[in-house]
């Protein structure tokens, strides 16, 4: 899960995406979701709906529904086929309007967030559309599953340098909460490393509650995140586990696109290791700082997130003081369609 910085970044309101040099696509994951998140795109890509019909009968759940109705709700599965759908659907709208060219890019590298690497894998050409929505479907049912039966907490540590927080977590002064520091097993594990200052910490919900108030003496700000279970965490163990037994049934084939792995910001390898892959990084942090920084040193100029609005990626990568690329967001593209449009219709 990421959380918004501060700092805003400007998403290129009115521009046309011209992508020629470096590309990365970022897709989201869970905690990205907003109710009625994929009408703006489906306005400017009526022909979605056919795919969307196409891809519910793979779950057999109403995509479209969920992407356009006024409500959606917080349950792990209906969250994670939205948040997958809408972020293919994305894909092959800027693919089929010419937008967004492959083979015009110098460079072309997709990473996803958490639950967004299944939406990455699927857009790469790594497993189909329908498979990727039945692993996100078994994952967001397992999820929801281990928070029943493991309950936990998050919190996002916001404006302290990770290092620091770390450095409480390692050092003795969390109180046994942690690792390393006295016989009891840990309680509190780093979940997501968002960026320089953002770290998100998963665990039992009073170690939080205890660890919160040194955070705070720190410096630091410290949020709660609307999750009922602790992920990427070790609560997670039997649900990656049973996600990797499921992602073994499915047909992995070798991403025609580079896929940077947000587990440890290192392309994603043969389509053999990818079940053992997806089960583990369930219980494995999310290094998405690292991801930027690679994406820095990669030379990428041009960034486009395929999520809800709010573009919580880029305003992650607004954090990264050195990387300042072009930046692109799927809404403002689908609204800037739609101006387009009209402009044009108007004018006959």
């Amino acid at each position: 899960m990421a959380v918004l910085n501060e700092r805003d970044t400007a998403m290129r309101a009115g521009a046309a995406l011209t992508a020629t040099g470096r590309v990365a696509v970022l897709f989201p994951g869970q905690g990205s979701q907003s109710a009625g998140m994929g009408r703006g795109l489906l306005a400017a890509y009526p022909e979605g709906r056919a795919l969307l019909d196409a891809w519910s009968a793979a779950v057999n759940v109403d995509l479209h529904a969920l992407l356009t109705g006024p409500t959606l709700d917080a349950h792990p599965l209906r969250v994670h086929l939205a948040v997958v759908s809408l972020g293919m659907l994305g894909w092959r709208w800027l693919i089929d309007s010419g937008q967004l060219q492959p083979a015009a890019c110098r460079a072309l590298i997709l990473s996803g967030h958490s639950l967004g690497e299944i939406t990455a894998l699927a857009c790469a050409g790594a497993l189909s559309a329908g498979d990727a929505l039945r692993l996100a479907h078994e994952r967001g049912r397992l999820i929801a599953e281990a928070c029943s039966e493991a309950p936990g907490a998050m919190r996002a540590v916001v404006g302290l340098p990770v290092q620091e927080v770390m450095a409480l977590l390692e050092g003795g002064s969390a109180g046994g909460l942690t690792s390393r520091t006295g016989d009891a097993p840990p309680r509190v594990w780093p979940a997501n490393f968002n960026g320089p200052k953002q770290l998100v910490l998963a665990g039992a919900g009073d170690a939080l509650d205890a660890l919160e108030p040194l955070l705070r003496a720190q410096g630091a700000n410290v949020l709660p995140l609307a999750t009922a279970g602790a992920f990427h965490t070790p609560l997670m163990n039997r649900a990656a586990a049973a996600l990797a037994r499921f992602a073994g049934g499915l047909d992995f084939r070798p991403p025609e696109w580079s896929v940077l792995s947000s587990m440890h910001a290192r392309l994603i390898g043969a389509p053999a290791g990818l079940p053992a892959h997806l089960g583990l990084q369930m219980v494995s942090p999310v290094r998405w700082l690292a991801v930027m920084q690679g994406l820095c040193r990669a030379g990428v100029d041009t960034a486009v997130e395929l999520g809800p609005p709010g573009e919580v990626l880029l305003r992650l990568a607004s954090t990264l003081e050195d990387w300042s690329p072009q930046v692109w967001s799927l809404s403002g593209l689908a609204a800037n369609a739609l101006a387009t449009s009209a402009v044009a219709s108007a004018g006959h």
